[in-house]
C-alpha cells in the first residue's frame, strides 16, 4: 500500500484508484483532474490548510478524553479504514477519529465560532462535505464490523472550548451515491475526459482547480498545424515570463537592500550619500485577511459580499521529462 503521508486527495495504488475520504466529497470534476492538471493552491491558502491540520491535532485528544469521561468506550483513534467502492478497481480510504467496539465510528472536527454556529443550528446538513467523509468511515466500518452502526460527532468550538456532541443514526450519504459519483469519476479519467462540475457557489472557492470550473473545458488532441502555431507562441511566452521572474527578482533584493540599508542608519530617519539622500518611510498597511473572513463569516452573509468575476487565461507550464 502506498504511504499516507502528504499523498493527493485521488492517486493510484497497484493499478486501484485511491480516494482519501477526507476529499471525496469535492466536485466529480476536481476528483478526475489529480494527478493530470496542476493543482493552484494560494500560498495563504496552504498556510491555512496547515494551521486548520494543525489545530485539529491539538483538539483531537482532548475531545476524545471528553467522549471518554461522558462514558463512551473509544479504544482506538487514527485506525486505517478503507471501503472498496469497485472490486479491484476503486477504494476510499482514510483515519478515523475513533472507534467504539461493535457499535459506533468516531469523528472529531475543531470550529471557529461561526462554523459552531452553523453545526449546532444545522448539524452535517451545514458541511456536504463531511457528509461524503462521514459516510465512508461508516460504510467502511460496517463491513468490518459486519453490521450496521451509528457516527458519534464530536465538535468543538475553538474560541472557549466547547464541545458539542451529535449521534448519526446512519450514513447521510448512501453508498449506491458513493459508487455512483466514483464510478463517474474512474471512467472520466481512464478517458481522459472531464464531467461536467457538480458543486456551485462558495465550495468551489476552495477547488484546488479554479480554472476547470468553466463550462466547456475541453481535453482533446489539437490538429498538428495548431500545435505548431502555439507552440511558437509558447516559446515567446516562456521567455517573456523568464523576463518577469528577473524583474521579480530584482524587486525581492531591492527590499532586502532598502532593510540592510535602514539597519546601518540606526535609529535615523534622514541621510545623505554622495548625490543620495536616503528617508526612512514609516507606514502602517491595513488589509483585509479573507481566508479569517470567509473561516468566522456567516455564509449567508458572505454570500451577500461575494461577487463572480469571470476571467479566463493561459496557464502555460513545462511538462516533465519522462
Amino acid at each position: 500500500m502506498v504511504s499516507e503521508v502528504q499523498l493527493p486527495t485521488v492517486y493510484n495504488d497497484n493499478n486501484i484508484m485511491v480516494v482519501r475520504a477526507s476529499g471525496l466529497g469535492s466536485c466529480v470534476r476536481a476528483l478526475a483532474a489529480y494527478g493530470r492538471y496542476e493543482e493552484v493552491v494560494p500560498l495563504q491558502r496552504k498556510e491555512m490548510l496547515n494551521r486548520t491540520a494543525q489545530e485539529g491535532n491539538l483538539h483531537e485528544g482532548t475531545v476524545i478524553d471528553h467522549l471518554r469521561s461522558e462514558g463512551y468506550d473509544i479504544v482506538e483513534s487514527q485506525g486505517v479504514v478503507s471501503l472498496s467502492v469497485i472490486k479491484d478497481r476503486v477504494e476510499v480510504r482514510g483515519h478515523v477519529d475513533g472507534i467504539e467496539p461493535d457499535r459506533s465510528v468516531v469523528e472529531v472536527k475543531s470550529m471557529s465560532k461561526s462554523r459552531f454556529d452553523d453545526w449546532q443550528r444545522h448539524g452535517l446538513d451545514a458541511f456536504p462535505k463531511y457528509q461524503w467523509q462521514l459516510s465512508a468511515y461508516m460504510y467502511s466500518v460496517m463491513e468490518m464490523m459486519g453490521h450496521n452502526i451509528r457516527a458519534i460527532y464530536a465538535v468543538k468550538r475553538r474560541d472557549d472550548g466547547l464541545i458539542d456532541v451529535k449521534i448519526i443514526d446512519s450514513p447521510p450519504i448512501s453508498y449506491i451515491n458513493i459508487k455512483k459519483k466514483l464510478l463517474d469519476v474512474w471512467s472520466h479519467r481512464k478517458a481522459r475526459t472531464l464531467p461536467p462540475c457538480d458543486i456551485t457557489g462558495n465550495e468551489q472557492f476552495w477547488c484546488p482547480f479554479p480554472f476547470l470550473h468553466e463550462e466547456d473545458v475541453k481535453d482533446m488532441e489539437l490538429p498538428e498545424e495548431t500545435n505548431l502555431a502555439i507552440a511558437e507562441l509558447v516559446l515567446q511566452y516562456d521567455e517573456l515570463r523568464g523576463i518577469e521572474k528577473t524583474g521579480r527578482d530584482a524587486g525581492e533584493r531591492k527590499k532586502e537592500l532598502g532593510k540592510e540599508i535602514l539597519k546601518l542608519m540606526d535609529d535615523r530617519d534622514v541621510a545623505s550619500v554622495g548625490d543620495y539622500k536616503i528617508v526612512r518611510v514609516r507606514q502602517i498597511q491595513n488589509r483585509v485577511d479573507l481566508d479569517l473572513l470567509r473561516a468566522d463569516m456567516d455564509k449567508d452573509e458572505l454570500a451577500k459580499y461575494e461577487r463572480n468575476n469571470p476571467i479566463e487565461y493561459a496557464k502555460v507550464t513545462k511538462r516533465k521529462k519522462k
